[in-house]
């Protein structure tokens, strides 16, 4: 699953954005759910992967404001860190 070109440096990338730690699975959960992935499909791997091929996405920005908010967990109450610009910090 991982992206091409990514090295494992750079395999927490929430550490470079407005994203608190204390919100990293949550943001994690967000990829898992814009990219349409399941659980088997990232298991055995590093848990900042899938933000990584969130990331690289090109249609993530699209993605993102599919996203049905309401579906995900109630620990939201920093939910606008989330809907700044991909990329941003």
């Amino acid at each position: 699953m991982k992206p091409t070109g990514i090295v494992d440096s750079e395999l927490v990338p929430l550490d470079d954005t407005r994203i608190h730690p204390e919100d990293y699975e949550l943001a994690r959960k967000m990829a898992i759910s814009t990219l349409e992935l399941d659980k088997e499909d990232i298991h055995d791997e590093h848990p900042s992967l899938v933000v990584l091929a969130f990331m690289h996405d090109p249609e993530n920005e699209k993605k993102l404001a599919e996203l049905n908010l309401k579906k995900l967990p109630s620990n939201t109450e920093n939910l606008s860190d989330f809907q700044a610009p991909i990329g941003t910090s």
